[in-house]
């Protein structure tokens, strides 16, 4: 994390991070990150290895269950 503060899911844990805090994500782990407060947020995602024509994949799990009802 760089500035503000985010909501960190990775599976089904959640955590809050800050400015210096980071979170490791294994390969095929399903997460996602949300802006915790009204202030600007900025994160530096460091990705590797890169994979696909975009150098990462992505597979929208949001309107599946337990995703979908995790966050309220």
């Amino acid at each position: 994390m760089i500035e503000g503060k985010i909501e960190s899911w990775v599976n089904t844990s959640t955590r809050e991070l800050a400015a210096g805090d980071s979170v490791f994500i294994p390969k095929n782990t399903v997460h996602g990150s949300f802006n915790a407060s009204r202030e600007a947020t900025r994160v530096l995602a460091i990705l590797g290895p890169c994979v696909g024509s975009q150098g990462f994949e992505s597979v929208d799990v949001s309107g599946d269950p337990p995703w979908n009802n995790l966050r309220s």
